[in-house]
């Protein structure tokens, strides 16, 4: 469950989940990582639908879990519990 305000009502608006991705070009150590609205917009503008102007939140990369197959699959350790797919 995130822990921003703006996260938190988007979720509450829209009713459901949402996914995001740390904002990051490479994977760590070398990830080229962009703070604040304007540069993520200037790189990442003509991929997504909206950039938010918000308060900067952690620099540590989010976990990410595959649910494709049957069984879900750790693919990144970060930010977030993943004991309950471990």
């Amino acid at each position: 469950m995130p822990t921003n305000a703006i996260c938190l009502a988007l979720v509450r608006g829209l009713g459901k989940a949402i996914i995001i991705t740390t904002s990051a070009t490479t994977p760590p150590p070398r990830a080229e990582r962009f703070h604040g609205a304007s540069l993520i917009h200037d790189h990442f503008g003509w991929q997504v639908d909206a950039v938010i102007e918000g308060s900067r939140v952690s620099a540590e990369p989010s976990s990410i879990i595959s649910l494709v197959n049957d069984t879900p699959q750790i693919i990144r350790r970060g930010a977030g519990d993943v004991g309950l797919f471990e």
